[in-house]
């Protein structure tokens, strides 16, 4: 039986990189405790259990708590000023019980065979919410979007400050909960040379609004995923294994995306394009004539489809381990792995109200991955060890599976379970509806979407590296000091315009297909020593011991382009980001 628990505070931290008005302040809390239990009825009969919670508090807000002020997003400069996004709570909660019996026995015909059957509840909650900057800049008090404001200007030079668009906020509040069941069973059967898993793991999730009322769910038959596997001894002496596998993975919705789908939605606003003058003034920045209404995303529910399926990804495995000698292994892998039909919000074409959001499995939404990997391990003398790997990737899709935003400076963007991916409506081609075909062509032009196909956005993700090349060397110097030392090879990052979308008032496209353009080849050079002092000497316990360790990374000080300002505007290809400079650390460890 045993018992974890953590507690970690933050000290206030506050400060930045770059401008002064986007330093913020943030505190966090995390308390976790976990009670876990393994234990022995037989032989050959265990079980193990565990009860877990989590509570993870979050604010982050201006240095200053100044929300007056609002951010303004500078398009040549690819970057915010004058304010940070604004107070922002993001606060979670998560319930585990675990259950797994093991059972182990042999049989005359079909060998040894090692039974798991597991069963888990969970139960976890979010709430995350933005109070905007800029709540003195809003230029049409009490009209429901009164949560802050969002400025963007062409260029932040002296005489040519021209605003060109307006964000005005409301509502912009995800409170959600989840919970659900899990189920699995696997046997695990060694027989002569041949070691054979079949398994299958499957949950429910059911998943609340803002009110606790439930927006949708999944029973046992929506995520059944089943699992195999097997390894061949071709020798019969662990020398020569072969191995192969096959899965289907299924992936519970967090809570986070779920905010849009509440009642009412989550998150409201409403944008303006600049009609007045080049270079205004103060006065003539805040002058609500000068902005012509746009858009409004407002207050109305978003349909869930019938038939709604969680996310899955199948994954193929085939792999080759060779022991040569006493000291070395080799290993080759081949990795392919494919994901289809992914959740999405879609904007669809409705008679009554111009359009409707609807929550669905899109099959333009989609991710593939192969990869080939090559692994040495080996020792050389008693005291020098080395592992070194090549892997070669291709990585495609139309979402890298993680939160993208539409630009490096942007906060607003995709996640994995829903973004603006499959909002470019589809009008049908009447005579009658060709001006609202027009206008929505125009508006979302580039986001594909039902009728319209991917538009761009399948292509290579950022992890589709061609070459990566890693070796890692420890060696047992005199004295007790141990050096070691890494080495890696990248051969670049793949990366893509944006285009500008004028619906949501940000770059989201992909005009020249995603991943078409790639950052220069890099390397890294990490070296480290490190040396143990016994202190039983000074009359503390025998384990008491003092070590002390340095390291320096990026050892030739390498500063290789690594990001590119990807949005159309004139610094379109500027270097945004480059390699982590050469630095030394220092650490000192004490153990009792």
């Amino acid at each position: 039986l045993s018992i974890t628990s953590i507690f970690h505070q933050s000290l206030r931290q506050k400060g930045g990189t770059g401008v002064l008005e986007l330093f913020e302040e943030k505190d966090f809390s995390d308390l976790i405790f976990r009670l876990n239990y393994k234990g022995i009825i037989n032989s050959s009969t265990f079980v193990e259990a565990g009860l877990g919670h989590i509570k993870r508090d979050q604010l982050q807000k201006p240095i200053d708590n100044n929300l007056g002020p609002a951010m303004y997003y500078i398009e040549d400069l690819a970057r915010n000023i004058h304010n940070s996004y604004g107070s922002i709570i993001d606060d979670q909660t998560r319930l585990d019980f675990s259950f797994k019996l093991i059972k182990h026995f042999d049989t005359d015909t079909f060998g040894h065979h090692e039974l798991n059957f597991g069963f888990e509840y969970f139960d976890f909650s979010s709430q995350f919410g933005v109070d905007f900057s800029g709540e003195d800049e809003d230029l049409f008090p009490e009209n429901g979007f009164d949560t802050g404001t969002k400025y963007y200007f062409d260029t932040w030079e002296e005489g040519k400050k021209t605003p060109t668009f307006f964000y005005e906020y409301g509502v912009f509040d995800f409170i959600n909960t989840s919970r659900g069941i899990g189920l699995y069973f696997k046997d695990k059967v060694t027989w002569n040379r041949v070691t054979f898993m079949a398994g299958f793991r499957s949950q429910t999730q059911q998943c609340l609004d803002n009110k606790s009322e439930k927006l949708f769910s999944w029973g046992i038959s929506d995520f059944i995923s089943p699992r195999l596997s097997m390894a061949i001894d071709l020798t019969g002496d662990g020398k020569n294994i072969v191995k192969l596998g096959w899965g289907r993975f299924s992936d519970l919705i967090t809570t986070m995306p779920l905010g849009l789908l509440n009642s009412g939605a989550g998150l409201t606003f409403r944008t303006y394009r600049w009609q007045g003058q080049e270079d205004p003034t103060e006065g003539q920045l805040h002058f609500p004539s000068n902005w012509a209404f746009e858009n409004e995303q407002k207050n109305q529910p978003f349909e869930i489809a019938s038939g709604l399926k969680p996310n899955f990804l199948t994954r193929y495995l085939i792999e080759f381990d060779r022991r040569i000698g006493k000291n070395w292994a080799f290993k080759a892998r081949y990795i392919r792995t494919k994901a289809k039909d992914l959740l999405e919000v879609l904007a669809v074409f409705d008679v009554d109200t111009g359009y409707k959001f609807l929550y669905d499995n899109f099959k333009y939404k989609r991710r593939d991955y192969s990869g080939f990997e090559f692994e040495l391990n080996g020792q050389i003398g008693p005291g020098f060890f080395l592992n070194a790997s090549y892997s070669h990737a291709l990585a495609r899709g139309t979402n890298p599976g993680q939160t993208e935003t539409g630009s490096w400076a942007q906060e607003e963007g995709n996640t994995n379970y829903l973004g603006l991916f499959g909002n470019h409506i589809y009008i049908p081609d009447f005579p009658e509806l060709a001006e609202t075909k027009a206008y929505y062509d125009w508006a979302l032009g580039g986001l594909g979407g039902r009728g319209i196909g991917d538009e761009g956005w399948y292509g290579k993700l950022p992890y589709s590296i061609d070459h990566n090349f890693k070796l890692l060397t420890v060696f047992a110097a005199p004295y007790g000091v141990t050096v070691s030392a890494a080495f890696e090879y990248i051969s670049g990052y793949y990366w893509e315009k944006l285009g500008y979308v004028p619906f949501f008032g940000g770059y989201y496209s992909f005009p020249e297909t995603r991943g078409t353009r790639s950052t220069p080849s890099h390397f890294f050079l990490d070296l480290g020593a490190e040396k143990e002092f016994i202190l039983a000497g000074l009359g503390l316990p025998q384990s008491t011991a003092l070590t002390v360790r340095a390291d320096i990374f990026n050892l030739f000080n390498s500063q290789k382009p690594v990001s590119y300002v990807k949005e159309d505007i004139p610094i379109f290809g500027q270097v945004w980001g480059r390699q982590q400079p050469r630095q030394v650390r220092i650490s000192i460890k004490f153990k009792w």
